[in-house]
């Protein structure tokens, strides 16, 4: 007992002591970073809106690296991202780490954020129109290799995917209902929250922010686990509800493709005459021969290619008949259900009658409903999902069955002279009599099966509209939900939280005892508030809590970001651009318009975005803006606009230039958000372990990295 006692302690002192390390290196990395930082601050959080107006070009940029761009081809200006990722895969492989000098007397200082008023603590930036960039930077080179170190990457705080999970299981990629970049996170997502939850011992996760139950359903359906999802949205939990009965009809057919992409390499698509022939090769009659004669596999194939057929069929027109029937576990279906099937092709039934074309149109169009966030939902029951019926697929058929062999005993009497068509259904029939016996325990089985698979969404999938604050009861949540009645262990997660929610998990899994594991991905850094930068737009939650700074240490330092800086770090250096883009140069010019007549900018002019793709011409863009602002337009002339066009044509370029520039700050901006609320979590004395983890490949999705938190 003493040996035991004694070896938990050395266990909890490394713990510990493993967590004062990180403690103590992410603190200098926050370090590196806003010291990095803090002189370009003005630079990140200039809108593009104002780059002719406050003449950014030259206020923003120094005169070396305004000499040294002009002089760049526009290949070579968008190479600079590609310049900036190779210094930063050189310093991780060579395992160099940026160190700051005099890190004990280190202050966090910005001329930008000093020179704002204040109201208490709060800076109001909106207040500084123009403050010139004080460059430390004499050139692009020593720029770049300075904001690559700077990033996340190179922090030597991130660990792998194959760090935290520890399988050797090929996973199954289900790459239908949803696009391939929601697929791939997903994917991964599930299986991570699955090894974690399994090894923590967790009884329900609650997935907050939850959307439309991509993450949700995929738990639920993949990994059998409980689920209570979380969304502020009505049309969110409508839309999730109706997503997880259409996915559900469809999920066995959807895991065999997976499993058959797995063990070949790829999927194979039944085309058209494929269908066709296999559909007169059943019409024919030559059950006994060419069927007959062929090899099991081809058999199981022709059986399971009907199957889908029917499968898919009916799930186009569930919505238009109520007696349709579920095909819910078409990997089990007995040999004598599969010939059946195959008769029923036979008959000039209207299902069958739709061509190829149109049911799967019909299928793509479903699913594209359900992707977007419509109002369509709206009329669906609250709990229809936990109501679905499915009729006995077993039953169905004897009665198409019944059916069969009457008509068939009419026209026998009518007309004997059709013996193919006779022999046909003998074949049928001997070969049903046949297999009876044989399946009869496959039979009960498929009824085991649908019967727990009707009932599996009402045990582990819970959708609940609730707006998500850090002062929610999550446990007693999940007790109303009726997802678990005792004192269950749970698990937080969220699959890009926007804004505040990912601090405001953070501090529900600090809070709540029951909650022994937190797994997230943040993203929307912008709609979230800070403590000492005052928010520039209202959006009806003013009064929640600050989500950055969250560590002491960095609210010791009052660290303030601003909004602008922190909309764009959601911008990516990972994707390549192929063209020199200033998208916003309309909006640039319509402002310097826009002050020039009226003589000032107002905060209060809205509703202008996107207008100009509507436009055919800047003219046209310029004349609805002011209509929209209701402004006088009498001023505003073919003549004028084009002026104005041709004197700030070159202007175009130089946003394109500047906003590459400033695209370079992004990852360092990003990077101190997450370390931010990564300390916060190690300096929780509940927490056991926190990792900080790149989950996805992020040039398919940029927020690409979660946090992982652990207690006893």
């Amino acid at each position: 007992m003493m040996e035991k006692t004694t070896c938990n302690q050395e266990m909890t002192t490394q713990r510990y002591s493993n967590k004062e390390q990180k403690v103590f290196k992410t603190k200098e990395k926050l370090k590196d970073m806003l010291t990095f930082l803090q002189d370009y601050l003005p630079l990140a959080n200039v809108h593009s809106n104002n780059f002719i107006l406050h003449n950014i070009w030259d206020e923003y940029l120094s005169e070396d690296i305004k000499k040294e761009l002009k002089l760049m081809t526009d290949d070579a200006v968008l190479r600079l991202n590609e310049r900036m990722l190779q210094n930063q895969n050189e310093y991780v492989q060579a395992g160099q780490t940026k160190a700051t000098k005099n890190n004990a007397d280190w202050t966090f200082s910005s001329n930008y954020l000093d020179a704002a008023p204040r109201t208490g603590k709060v800076r109001n930036l909106h207040d500084i129109p123009v403050f010139p960039v004080e460059w430390k930077h004499h050139s692009i080179d020593h720029f770049l290799k300075d904001a690559a170190q700077n990033t996340l990457a190179c922090s030597g705080l991130v660990s792998s995917l194959d760090d935290l999970i520890c399988t050797d299981r090929t996973p199954l990629v289900i790459s239908n209902f949803m696009t391939s970049k929601k697929c791939h996170e997903v994917n991964i997502m599930s299986d991570v929250c699955s090894y974690i939850s399994k090894n923590a011992g967790v009884d329900v996760i609650v997935d907050m922010g939850s959307g439309k139950g991509y993450l949700s359903t995929q738990l639920v359906y993949q990994h059998n686990l409980c689920v209570v999802a979380v969304d502020a949205q009505t049309i969110n939990t409508h839309g999730a509800q109706k997503r997880a009965s259409l996915l559900g009809k469809q999920w066995d057919a959807l895991v065999r493709q997976a499993e058959e992409e797995v063990v070949e390499g790829e999927r194979k698509k039944k085309g058209k005459k494929y269908k066709k022939r296999m559909k007169k090769l059943a019409m024919s009659g030559n059950v006994d021969g060419e069927i007959q004669n062929s090899n099991e596999n081809t058999e199981y194939n022709v059986s399971d290619e009907v199957l889908n057929d029917i499968q898919d069929l009916m799930n186009v027109s569930d919505e238009k008949s109520s007696n349709n029937f579920c095909c819910e576990n078409m990997g089990e279906i007995s040999e004598t259900e599969k010939d059946n099937l195959d008769h029923l092709l036979n008959d000039e039934n209207k299902i069958y009658d739709k061509s190829d074309d149109t049911g799967h149109k019909e299928i793509e169009d479903k699913l594209d409903c359900i992707m977007e966030e419509n109002n369509e939902f709206n009329g669906i029951e609250h709990n229809k999902l936990t109501k679905m019926e499915n009729v006995d697929l077993h039953d169905q058929l004897s009665d198409i069955n019944n059916v069969r062999h009457s008509m068939e005993d009419s026209t026998s009497c009518e007309k004997q002279s059709d013996s193919k068509s006779n022999s046909y259904h003998s074949n049928i029939r001997k070969h049903e009599n046949e297999n009876l016996s044989n399946n009869n325990m496959k039979d009960l089985h498929l009824k085991e099966s649908k019967n727990s698979k009707k009932e599996k969404l009402s045990r582990l999938y819970y959708p609940i509209t609730v707006y998500v604050d850090e002062s929610m009861d999550i446990t007693e949540l999940v007790k109303q939900t009726g997802a678990h009645s005792g004192e269950a262990t749970l698990m937080l997660t969220g699959l890009h939280t926007c804004g505040s929610l990912g601090s405001s998990l953070q501090n529900m899994f600090v809070n709540s005892s029951p909650t022994k594991v937190l797994c997230y991905v943040s993203c929307c850094y912008h709609l979230m508030n800070e403590e000492f930068v005052m928010a520039p737009f209202t959006d009806g939650h003013e009064e929640e809590k600050p989500g950055f700074p969250m560590s002491s240490f960095l609210r010791e330092h009052e660290v303030g970001l601003g909004r602008a800086a922190r909309n764009f770090a959601s911008q990516t250096i990972n994707r390549p651009t192929s063209e020199m883009n200033a998208k916003s140069y309309p909006r640039s010019l319509l402002q310097k318009i826009l002050y020039d007549i009226t003589g000032h900018v107002d905060d209060g002019w809205k509703g202008l975005r996107k207008l100009d793709q509507k436009c055919k011409d800047m003219h046209q863009y310029v004349q609805r803006a002011f209509e929209k602002l209701k402004l006088p337009t009498d001023k505003i002339t073919p003549k004028l606009v084009s002026e104005y066009v041709k004197r700030y044509k070159e202007e175009e370029k130089k946003l394109a230039i500047f906003l590459q520039i400033k695209s370079l700050l992004a990852p360092c901006i990003e990077a101190i958000v997450l370390l931010d609320r990564y300390l916060y979590l190690l300096e929780q004395d509940c927490t056991t372990d926190v990792k900080l983890v790149q989950m996805f490949d992020p040039v398919i999705s940029p927020r690409c990295h979660a946090i992982v938190a652990f207690k006893e």
